[in-house]
């Protein structure tokens, strides 16, 4: 596995100034890319996301599958989103995933929660481009920040399938280097948080 910074900083991206200099870790707010065999997979999308779609988009990295792991939907792990150029090729899928706040256990049940949490950060007037605008395919799932549960992605065909643990049986008869598994991991920050632990073949992060 091989880990990219594209953002790193909390709370507002920091240019540099005269007294304070970025150079060395950059002023993007949160977003890691993750190179796995044939998986790609984002963690947060703060303002690096958008360094990292143009460097994406200069690989021609276009009809490909993405998995984008959101710790919690605070803006400076979210601003990139409409900002992120692969999100405005059709031909592009995310599976996206977060949690269900607390304050949200109850809201409507056919739309996915973390849909509708992207949905109000990405929308008139705060963004002149509504998330669900994005011509991407977008996939979502959301877990129970209280407990940790597991999930995977197969590798098939060039795209990415879901499995749940429950559906884990799909995963025996594959080659390893086509699957991945990823656990939630509850962790203590305002309004919540989850965590991942991704293992692939013989790595873990």
């Amino acid at each position: 596995m091989k880990l990219h910074a594209f953002g790193v900083r909390g709370s507002l991206p920091s240019p540099s100034t005269k007294g304070f200099k970025t150079s060395a870790y950059g002023g993007n707010t949160t977003c890691y890319y993750l190179e796995a065999g044939p998986f790609n997979i984002t963690l947060d999308m703060g303002s690096g996301a958008r360094v990292l779609g143009n460097i994406l988009m200069s690989k021609g990295i276009i009809g490909k599958s993405f998995i984008f792991l959101l710790t919690h939907y605070h803006s400076d792990h979210t601003q990139g989103i409409g900002f992120c150029v692969p999100f405005y090729i059709k031909a592009n899928t995310f599976h996206i995933h977060g949690f269900t706040p607390d304050e949200r256990k109850g809201a409507d049940p056919i739309r996915n929660i973390v849909l509708q949490c992207l949905e109000e950060q990405q929308s008139s007037p705060y963004f002149p481009v509504p998330h669900v605008s994005l011509p991407a395919e977008k996939l979502y799932q959301a877990h129970d920040k209280m407990f940790s549960e597991v999930f995977y992605y197969l590798h098939l065909d060039g795209r990415y399938m879901y499995v749940s643990e429950k559906e884990s049986a799909e995963t025996k008869s594959l080659d390893p280097k086509d699957i991945i598994k990823v656990t939630t991991i509850p962790l203590n920050h305002p309004n919540g948080c989850i965590g991942y632990r991704i293992d692939y073949m013989d790595a873990s992060l």
